[in-house]
């Protein structure tokens, strides 16, 4: 059917809403309120923050753990790390302790942002990303550190 302006009208199947059956509509409100969500914000330390925890003697180290290539951990690297390339993650991360505080590490702060993410939909619980990554280190913490 074309109306005045020449535009068609709506077609009547179009105009019904979709209804939901009362007992599936009762079983979705029931399961709603069932549901638990849970919300976590990755925490971030800067280079200074993370020398300020491992130079503190009363306080657990965490695991550092290294997700750069072999090569750039070769050019400037924390001592004691856990190096684990970024690749392999999937692979090797039962590896890791899934409870214990882990800082992940990289060159600038992006692949172990994007490590952390990964880990922690995949059941890791405290894990923190070193902002700036070796870079940051290098200029704030440790001039030292050879820079690429």
């Amino acid at each position: 059917m074309v109306g005045l302006a020449g535009r068609r009208a709506p077609s009547r199947h179009l105009s019904r809403r979709r209804q939901t059956a009362p007992g599936v509509a009762a079983a979705m409100a029931e399961s709603a309120g069932s549901i638990r969500t849970e919300i976590r914000v990755m925490q971030h330390l800067s280079p200074q923050q993370l020398a300020q925890w491992l130079a503190d003697d009363s306080r657990a180290r965490p695991v550092l753990l290294d997700v750069r290539e072999g090569w750039e951990v070769g050019i400037c690297s924390l001592a004691g790390i856990t190096h684990m390339p970024m690749g392999e993650i999937p692979s090797r991360q039962l590896e890791l302790d899934p409870d214990a505080p882990t800082v992940v590490i990289c060159h600038h702060g992006m692949r172990s942002y994007q490590v952390a993410g990964f880990l922690e939909r995949n059941g890791f619980s405290q894990l923190i990303n070193l902002d700036g990554g070796m870079a940051a280190w290098a200029d704030d913490v440790d001039p030292a550190c050879a820079r690429y």
